[in-house]
């Protein structure tokens, strides 16, 4: 991520093609659930039976952190609950994305 990122803001569009598609990225129920207003991820998801993983760039035009996310046993997943690691993983985000938007 951070040859991404660094890529990116040096202009190379190999790392900008990348970074664009991390901010694709469709599922938002993890590092960027409760990111404040005006704070922005690109982001890589994973999940299996009892994993839940996120990887990615928060960023605005002040500052901007890499964060990765990895959980695993997560009992929950076949109860159908909504894992806790699930819950703690959106709410690190949303501590991330409020210190990345602190002047």
């Amino acid at each position: 991520l951070k040859k991404i990122y660094d890529g990116w803001k040096s202009g190379d569009s190999n790392a900008a093609a990348q970074f664009n598609l991390l901010a694709a990225q469709e599922r938002r129920n993890k590092i960027p659930a409760q990111m404040p207003a005006g704070v922005s991820v690109a982001n890589k998801t994973g999940e299996l039976a009892d994993v839940e993983n996120d990887a990615g760039i928060i960023y605005n035009t002040q500052n901007d952190l890499i964060l990765v996310f990895r959980s695993r046993f997560c009992p929950e997943y076949h109860s159908g609950a909504e894992p806790a690691d699930l819950r703690l993983l959106s709410a690190v985000g949303k501590a991330a994305g409020e210190v990345v938007y602190r002047d």
